[in-house]
């Protein structure tokens, strides 16, 4: 294998980003289509400003929009950031890997709508066998996940865990506690 960023999460789980196809990759169509498709932009801008029609326009106080993007409060939502494509790699025999958010909220007293939005999809069609993401619905709410924590039986309860092929897609709030199944395909 070749690529530039590797890194083991836990025993028999990796993340690898900037191999050299998906840089190759960067000036093609099928990359523009993955990182840019609308319907993918769509939720996240969707999930990122859904308080906007709902606060009687409170969207209008944010003045600042002028300096960072010149368009005045009163525009459409800007664009959402995207990050690189990257891939987790579950190999034959690795565990369920330890709950975890991967980003923290950006404050600690108030519930915002999603700052990060991670998107999977699963690149061959193992069957769920072969580990894939679970996530626990709510835990992005700080007080849902504080009770979580507390109360293992809350967590558990709350675990989804999705059958994907490839061309579904998992979208999930970055502060949502979730964990990477177990691959239990015979080697």
């Amino acid at each position: 294998v070749s690529f530039r960023e590797l890194s083991m999460r836990e025993d028999l789980r990796v993340d690898i980003r900037s191999t050299p196809r998906l840089e190759a990759a960067k000036g093609s169509g099928a990359y523009g289509r993955v990182r840019r498709n609308p319907g993918v932009v769509k939720i996240v801008q969707l999930a990122q400003n859904s308080t906007r029609e709902g606060e009687g326009g409170a969207h209008l106080g944010n003045f600042g929009r002028w300096n960072f993007e010149g368009s005045g409060p009163a525009a459409p939502p800007a664009q959402p950031r995207l990050g690189e494509l990257g891939a987790v790699v579950s190999m034959p025999g690795c565990a369920d890997q330890a709950v975890h958010a991967d980003c923290p909220h950006l404050f600690d007293h108030v519930d915002l709508p999603p700052h990060y939005v991670n998107c999977f999809t699963p690149g061959f069609d193992l069957g769920y066998s072969a580990g894939q993401t679970a996530v626990v619905a709510g835990s992005h709410l700080l007080g849902a996940c504080r009770d979580m924590q507390a109360d293992r039986s809350l967590l558990e309860a709350a675990v989804v865990r999705p059958h994907l092929r490839p061309g579904d897609a998992l979208m999930f709030d970055c502060r949502a506690l979730h964990f990477g199944t177990a691959n239990r395909v015979e080697g």
